[in-house]
């Protein structure tokens, strides 16, 4: 995860091929498997079926609930190499403070968003100009230190970024013209 995000739908040699009932085509053994598109009556699970030159491709990675696995990779990907970060920082800094006024918000919001700028490169996350071009905000941003934060001596941040999602369905119109 810190040099490359993966889709999680892949060619599964390791599955033995699925046999289709007679006379039902992979698509509609695909559905029946799956349930119902739109309703509480999806089943949520990945299927071996062939697909392409492969006869166990895997799709369409997701958990249970219906999320794509890589979104949970990256999220605690990110979560796991940022609590690296800010315990690396502390303990290089000490026994200096991480001062509780906007230079020690700089150095965590530079942390922060160095980290996002490696899982843009690695394809967890949506670049800013990416993000824009789709409508969705990216967001990292340190609060106001208020009078509770001094009295707990923290500092608090927000942090919004968008997951990098995998195209699965291609659509495309083609008109053929003479």
């Amino acid at each position: 995860p810190d040099t490359r995000s993966l889709s999680w739908r892949f060619e599964n040699p390791a599955v033995a091929d699925v046999a289709l009932p007679s006379g039902v085509s992979a698509t509609t053994f695909k559905q029946n498997l799956r349930g119902v598109p739109g309703t509480d009556l999806g089943n949520e699970i990945n299927v071996p079926l062939p697909y392409g030159a492969s006869t166990t491709w895997m799709d369409p990675g997701v958990t249970q609930t219906g999320r794509p696995i890589y979104s949970v990779v990256a999220a605690d990907w990110f979560q796991a190499r940022l609590e690296e970060r800010l315990a690396s920082l502390v303990t290089t800094n000490a026994p200096n403070k991480i001062p509780m006024a906007k230079a020690g918000q700089a150095l965590i919001l530079q942390e922060i968003e160095q980290l996002y700028s490696q899982g843009v490169a690695a394809g967890h996350f949506l670049s800013r100009a990416d993000a824009v071009d789709q409508g969705i905000t990216v967001t990292i941003r340190a609060e106001p230190i208020t009078s509770t934060d001094r009295s707990l001596r923290r500092l608090r941040f927000t942090v919004a970024i968008p997951v990098l999602h995998d195209a699965r369905v291609l659509a495309i119109d083609v008109t053929i013209t003479e």
